[in-house]
């Protein structure tokens, strides 16, 4: 197992960052989450981390962003109904991606195997892009 690192999550108080926040946390990790609006939502994500210490990491920040396409998260739920058809379609896949899918992404990025990857915007779409 990698060495426990500090984790900065943005936008962690919903979906995708929530989602990510906890997959680090289960990984060891140290977590601090950064909220825009939702210190309440923030701060419940933290409390589900099961103690995990919320410290960043004085040195060895890679940064390395993930441009998601459509995401089923709590706001965008309607795009599994029928509403979503039309968007779904743009994916080989015929579907949108979960929270936890991209959260996956963003702990395999902070792996310090993909090291290089730092600088990188990850197009994480389904392969929606190439239709």
């Amino acid at each position: 197992m990698t060495p426990s690192r500090g984790i900065l999550i943005t936008g962690a108080s919903r979906g995708i960052g929530a989602a990510a926040a906890r997959a680090f946390a289960a990984r060891g990790d140290r977590v601090v989450v950064h909220f825009h609006q939702q210190r309440k939502r923030a701060a419940e994500v933290l409390d589900s981390l099961d103690g995990t210490g919320h410290t960043l990491a004085p040195h060895g920040i890679v940064v390395t962003t993930i441009a998601p396409g459509f995401v089923a998260t709590d706001r965008a739920a309607a795009l599994n109904g029928p509403e979503g058809a039309a968007v779904r379609a743009q994916s080989p896949f015929d579907r949108v991606a979960t929270p936890h899918e991209v959260a996956a992404a963003i702990v395999a990025l902070a792996d310090p195997l993909a090291e290089w990857a730092s600088g990188a915007v990850l197009d994480f779409n389904g392969a929606s892009h190439l239709r």
